[in-house]
C-alpha cells in the first residue's frame, strides 16, 4: 500500500516541478547554478539559458512582451552578479570557445566590460541594451548606455597625456528597415566614473558611418579600420562607386585630421587650380591631339589613338559617353548626371566635370581598367603625378574664426574659405588626407 500512494506521488511532483519551470516561459533546465556564481563560465552558462528562453517565446503570443521582459530583467540581474575584474577576465577567455545570442568586449586594460543584446522588445528594426561594466575602487560598477541600437564589440584603451582612461566601444546598429551603420563612441573613466568624452572633431563624442541596402557590395568597406591600438582611424565615406578614408590621428589630447606630407615643398595657391590650356583640361592632364565637334558630339583624340566621344543635347537632360581605341573595343560611360565635359585625362583614369555651381560641382573619375566612378563635390583640381589635389569650400557652420578673420582681411566681408586635401585616385580605397592648407577667395 505505501508504495502504491508514493506512486500515485509521484505525477503530482512532477507535474508541480515542470509548471514553475515553464513560469514566464524558462526552460525546465538547471536555471542558476548558485545564486552568487562563483566563476566568469557560470556567468556565461546562465546567460545561454536565459537567452534561449528568450528567444524560444513566440512572438506572436498575447503574453509576448511580458514574458520577454522578465527574461531580460533577468538576464540584466546575472550579468550584474560581475562583481571582480577577475571573473571579466575568465569571462573573456571562454567566451569565445562558442557562439552566443550576446557580444561580450573586453578592453586591453581588462577594466572596461561591455555586454550588447537584442532584447526582443522593439520593432523589425530591434531594441538594444548595453550594460557597461567598470572599475571603481577595486569593484565592478554597472551602468547602462542610453543608446538603444548598437551592438558593441570591441574596446580600445587610449593612452591620453592627462592621465585620464579613455576609451573607444566600436559596434554596429540599424536605423531603420534599410539603413544601417557602424560607430565608434569615445568614453572616459575617471576615478570610477563613466561618461562620454569628446574626442573627435568638432567635440563630438561618436563618429558614425551610415550606410543603405544598396550599398550592402560596401558593407564590409564601411566599417571603421582602427589601427595602431586605436591611435589611427580610417573613417569610410561612399564616393560614388567606390569608398575612402579619412584618417584620424590622436595627437595624445583628441583625435584630428592626418595631414598629408609633403616633401616635395610644394605650395599651392589658387592660381595653382586656374586652368591654363586652350582644352580647359585641369592642370596636370594630358591634353588631347585634336578635339572635334560635330553637332551635339564632342570627340577628343590623345596620343595612343583613344577616343573619348561625349554627346550632350541642347537641353542638358542627357550625356552620352563612349571610349575607344584603334576605333575597336567601345567602352559606353553611364554618368548619372545631366551635363558632362571631359576635363582631363592622366593614364587609364578620365576626369569629368558635371552640373553644379562654380564653388560646388561634381568630379567623376573612370577607371578605363575597373570600369568604376568616383564622385566628389569640389570647388577646383589638379592633378599631381598619381593624386588629385583639390580645394573644397569650407561650409560657414564649420568655419574656424581665426581663419575666417585672416581671410577678411585680405578679401573683405564677402571673402570665401577653401580647405585643400589630396588623395591617390589609381588606389581601389583611397586614403584623403588634409594638406593643412586653408586658402582665401572671393565669392563667386
Amino acid at each position: 500500500m505505501a508504495f502504491n500512494k508514493f506512486t500515485k506521488i509521484i505525477p503530482l511532483l512532477l507535474l508541480l516541478v515542470l509548471t514553475n519551470c515553464k513560469e514566464y516561459g524558462k526552460s525546465d533546465k538547471l536555471y542558476s547554478l548558485t545564486s552568487v556564481p562563483e566563476r566568469g563560465k557560470d556567468i556565461i552558462y546562465i546567460l545561454d539559458q536565459q537567452f534561449e528562453d528568450l528567444w524560444n517565446i513566440d512572438q506572436k503570443a498575447s503574453d509576448f512582451n511580458d514574458l520577454a521582459a522578465s527574461i531580460n530583467k533577468d538576464i540584466s540581474t546575472t550579468i550584474k552578479k560581475i562583481t571582480t575584474q577577475s571573473f571579466l577576465e575568465e569571462i573573456n577567455r571562454f567566451n569565445y570557445l562558442k557562439k552566443h545570442s550576446y557580444v561580450f568586449a573586453l578592453s586591453d586594460d581588462k577594466k572596461i566590460g561591455v555586454f550588447s543584446w537584442n532584447t526582443r522588445l522593439g520593432d523589425s528594426m530591434g531594441d538594444f541594451k548595453s550594460i557597461v561594466l567598470h572599475i571603481k575602487n577595486d569593484s565592478v560598477v554597472h551602468t547602462y548606455l542610453n543608446e538603444n541600437s548598437i551592438t558593441y564589440n570591441e574596446i580600445y584603451n587610449i593612452k591620453i597625456n592627462q592621465q585620464k582612461p579613455v576609451y573607444l566601444f566600436h559596434g554596429w546598429g540599424k536605423s531603420s528597415d534599410y539603413e544601417y551603420y557602424y560607430q565608434i563612441d569615445a568614453f572616459s573613466n575617471e576615478e570610477g566614473i563613466f561618461q562620454p568624452e569628446s574626442l573627435f572633431p568638432d567635440n563630438k563624442s561618436s563618429l558614425t558611418s551610415h550606410y543603405q541596402l544598396e550599398n550592402l557590395d560596401f558593407e564590409a568597406q564601411m566599417d571603421f579600420s582602427i589601427e595602431k591600438d586605436g591611435s589611427l582611424i580610417l573613417q569610410p565615406e561612399i564616393w560614388g562607386e567606390k569608398v575612402v578614408y579619412h584618417p584620424l590621428e590622436f595627437n595624445d589630447t583628441d583625435f584630428e585630421r592626418k595631414h598629408l606630407g609633403n616633401k616635395a615643398n610644394v605650395t599651392y595657391t589658387n592660381d595653382s587650380f586656374e586652368r591654363s590650356n586652350t582644352f580647359n583640361f585641369i592642370n596636370g592632364s594630358e591634353f588631347p591631339l585634336v578635339n572635334d565637334k560635330v553637332g551635339h558630339t564632342t570627340t577628343f583624340t590623345f596620343e595612343n589613338e583613344l577616343k573619348v566621344s561625349i554627346e550632350q543635347v541642347i537641353n542638358n537632360t542627357f550625356s552620352g559617353i563612349s571610349v575607344s581605341m584603334y576605333e575597336a573595343d567601345t567602352i559606353r560611360i553611364t554618368i548619372n548626371d545631366p551635363a558632362i565635359s571631359l576635363i582631363g585625362k592622366k593614364g587609364n583614369y578620365l576626369f569629368f566635370e558635371g552640373a553644379g555651381v562654380v564653388e560646388n560641382w561634381p568630379i567623376h573619375i573612370y577607371d578605363l581598367s575597373e570600369r568604376t566612378i568616383l564622385t566628389k563635390y569640389i570647388s577646383a583640381a589638379i592633378i599631381k603625378e598619381n593624386k588629385l589635389i583639390f580645394k573644397e569650400l569650407v561650409p560657414n557652420r564649420i568655419k574656424n574664426h581665426n581663419e575666417t578673420v585672416d581671410c577678411v582681411k585680405e578679401y573683405g566681408e564677402y571673402a570665401m574659405l577653401y580647405r585643400v586635401y589630396g588623395f591617390q585616385y589609381t588606389n581601389l580605397n583611397p586614403v584623403v588626407e588634409s594638406m593643412d592648407l586653408i586658402l582665401c577667395g572671393y565669392e563667386q
